[in-house]
């Protein structure tokens, strides 16, 4: 079944479903039309990585985006192996997805979940997949980064439930299943994503409670 006809329509449309002949389109909709859940850890001080006024700018154009590293590409291309594994170990049916979708009551919101699963007697769900070497961050499961990312995820299908799996150190897989937050998603991730892209659309500027400190802040500055 194609992904794009796996998510609650009445709450959310399909921007576009990638098919290898397409990315640029993909990259351009992902920049320009709002804020996608890798980027929600950044905006809501969950990241430990990057800096929201960085990513500011290059939502504006200003700064170019960060090119992809060898780290990176392998998570890429690990991720159909990390999926098939899990799917294996758990025999239950999952499938990659391949489409960008758009909350319709926040547009500003964006999700690319890497697949969904299902079975008897479970929950139909996303999943999140990791391939990482930072083991220490998942040993109280995942880490706020990650936990943060599937709560947009879920604001924007409308689902209930992600299973974040990962593989550590290319050694070991783990998997968590995520319930959404909506505590969460209402009161702290939708209002700071809202704030963050009405400023990226205004051209506001940069308000002082953004100001962090970090590298990544300096060399955007």
């Amino acid at each position: 079944m194609e992904t794009a006809k796996l998510v609650n329509h009445e709450r959310c449309r399909t921007l576009l479903v990638r098919d290898g002949t397409n990315d640029e389109e993909w990259l351009r909709l992902r920049r320009e039309t709002g804020i996608g859940a890798s980027e929600s850890p950044v905006i809501c001080g969950m990241s430990g990585y990057g800096s929201i006024v960085k990513l500011y700018g290059q939502k504006l154009g200003l700064i170019d985006r960060d090119e992809e590293n060898e780290a990176m590409r392998w998570g890429k291309l690990l991720e159909p192996v990390i999926l098939g594994q899990y799917a294996d170990e758990t025999g239950y049916t999952v499938q990659a997805n391949n489409a960008l979708f758009q909350s319709i009551e926040h547009p500003f919101m964006l999700a690319t979940p890497d697949a969904f699963d299902w079975a008897a007697r479970r929950s139909f769900g996303l999943i999140q997949i990791k391939n990482t070497g930072l083991e220490s961050d998942w040993k109280d499961g995942a880490p706020p980064r990650v936990w943060c990312q599937v709560q947009h995820e879920l604001a924007v299908t409308d689902l209930e439930r992600v299973t974040a799996v990962a593989l550590l150190s290319g050694r070991k897989l783990v998997w968590i299943d995520i319930i959404r937050d909506d505590r969460f998603i209402n009161d702290t991730l939708i209002p700071r994503c809202r704030e963050f892209w009405n400023r990226v659309v205004s051209k506001e500027g940069v308000p002082q409670h953004w100001i962090d400190g970090s590298d990544d802040e300096y060399d955007a500055l």
